[in-house]
């Protein structure tokens, strides 16, 4: 809890009750200005995992990553 009211995503008035603020409302599915999906989309392995194979790919020149089709 007190990881997200450090991000913005909730607030503390005591230390012991907190409660969301704006910005969390955005990460629900149903707020017409929900970011739900694409939270859920960057923690996929496609989008992080070529990162750990970039100092290969800087090394060799090569690509790290095969399309699968």
């Amino acid at each position: 809890m007190r990881t997200c009211a450090s991000l913005g995503l909730m607030m503390s008035e005591d230390g012991a009750h907190y409660s969301g603020t704006s910005l969390l409302s955005t990460l629900h599915k149903e707020s017409p200005n929900s970011l739900h999906y694409f939270a859920v989309s960057q923690s996929a392995p496609g989008h992080w995992l070529p990162w750990g194979s970039v100092p290969e790919a800087v090394r060799t020149g090569e690509h790290q990553v095969t399309r699968t089709r």
